[in-house]
């Protein structure tokens, strides 16, 4: 029983990361996550290790969020002709 209740603290970590990643610009310490939950469980859901929380890039990777922004080909603009004056 208490391997099934660190997986479904890791887990709801897991997911609140997830929310508060979709939610905001900012990656989050994986402290701050393991605090909110332990605040908003009134102290009953501890993490031991938030270090085993997902990496953040994975989670990015995973919501379509970490693409690779290339910078745009501008060969189909046309360029402007200046008439001689």
């Amino acid at each position: 029983k208490t391997k099934e209740k660190e997986y479904l603290k890791t887990s709801m970590a897991n997911f609140m990361k997830k929310q508060y990643l979709s939610h905001n610009n900012d990656a989050v310490e994986n402290n701050v996550i393991a605090e909110n939950l332990k605040e908003l469980s009134k102290g009953n859901l501890i993490l031991e290790n938030p270090d085993e929380l997902v990496n953040t890039n994975t989670i990015l990777r995973e919501m379509g969020l970490n693409k690779k922004f290339t910078k745009p080909n501008n060969n189909y603009k046309q360029k402007k002709k200046f008439k001689k004056q």
